[in-house]
């Protein structure tokens, strides 16, 4: 019997992941590629997919619970908080355990409640994750999560794909989150530096 070969977009429809994603972890070697006869597309072989994501969940006979994830940068986006947590409960298809929800950057790694729900997942208390778009988990390091939750016995699902981005596009995005980054954490240590050196004078005078 021939094996499917998949598309990108069906491949990663197929997994549960968003295609930059799956395009990201093969272009790492993590996950096979084919290349069409005739323009040299993309394909990617049905097993080669599913044991890149620990097996096909449809041979799974554990009862379908899911965890919910959302998250918003800041408290003036809560109503985009309530459409997520709208468009994953309107289109659920197993018993809901719980809705993890976030206010934070998806640069911070020290997130409350990923923290819980990477808890819960160890303990197996669902069989599956889902958040609307890929970045409410994280902007960077996806696989390595889809990699955790995969160890756990847990799938991870992406509800939507915002629009597809070029190499450049998405490059010059990772840049930017970046320099963000690393911007905040300079003036918090020039603001700490400031701050020995106030106390430093301060102790010379009294001194």
């Amino acid at each position: 019997m021939t094996e499917r070969l998949l598309r990108p977009a069906d491949a990663a429809e197929l997994i549960g992941c968003a295609p930059d994603t799956l395009r990201r972890a093969s272009d790492r070697g993590a996950i096979p590629v084919l290349r069409s006869s005739g323009r040299g597309d993309r394909r990617y072989k049905e097993s080669d997919l599913w044991e890149y994501v620990g097996g096909n969940p449809q041979e799974d006979t554990r009862t379908r619970v899911e965890a919910h994830y959302v998250r918003v940068s800041g408290s003036d986006q809560k109503n985009s908080l309530l459409e997520q947590r709208e468009a994953l409960g309107s289109s659920k298809s197993g018993d809901v355990y719980k809705v993890y929800s976030d206010v934070g950057s998806g640069l911070n790694s020290n997130r409350k409640y990923l923290a819980q729900l990477m808890q819960d997942a160890k303990e197996e208390r669902f069989t599956v994750v889902r958040v609307v778009y890929a970045d409410r988990l994280t902007r960077f390091g996806l696989e390595y999560l889809q990699a955790y939750f995969t160890a756990c016995n847990v799938q991870l699902e992406i509800l939507e794909d915002k629009r597809f981005k070029s190499s450049h596009e998405e490059l010059v995005d990772d840049l930017l989150s970046l320099i963000a980054s690393f911007s905040g954490k300079f003036y918090k240590m020039r603001s700490v530096e400031n701050k020995r050196k106030v106390l430093a004078e301060l102790d010379k005078k009294l001194s």
